[in-house]
């Protein structure tokens, strides 16, 4: 189970979009549920494309990539997610979102 304090750090990484209204990362979500006792899929969260195959070495295929930041919100919407992939074809698509 999370501490008080664990959960206050993982709100803290939530991006401000203005208007007083903020987003948290899925993966930061996702720790957060997690620590609370609730399953998601297994998931990593890397910085680019040469951190790629070290993230993805112990998921399972087929893999789902996503990316993430500041007002990345609908990530569909902005061709920010990649479905069905290899290991081998991970770098390409990140390098296809831009690294």
């Amino acid at each position: 189970m999370l501490t008080s304090q664990q959960v206050a750090d993982l709100i803290g990484e939530a991006i401000p979009l203005g208007s007083g209204r903020s987003a948290v990362p899925e993966h930061v979500v996702k720790g957060l549920l997690g620590g609370l006792g609730v399953k998601t899929p297994a998931g990593r969260a890397f910085f680019g494309q040469q951190d790629a195959p070290h993230a993805a070495a112990e998921l399972r295929e087929p893999l789902v990539l996503k990316a993430w930041g500041p007002g990345l919100l609908h990530k569909s919407e902005a061709g920010a997610v990649s479905l069905g992939l290899a290991r081998g074809e991970l770098g390409q698509a990140v390098a296809a979102m831009g690294d």
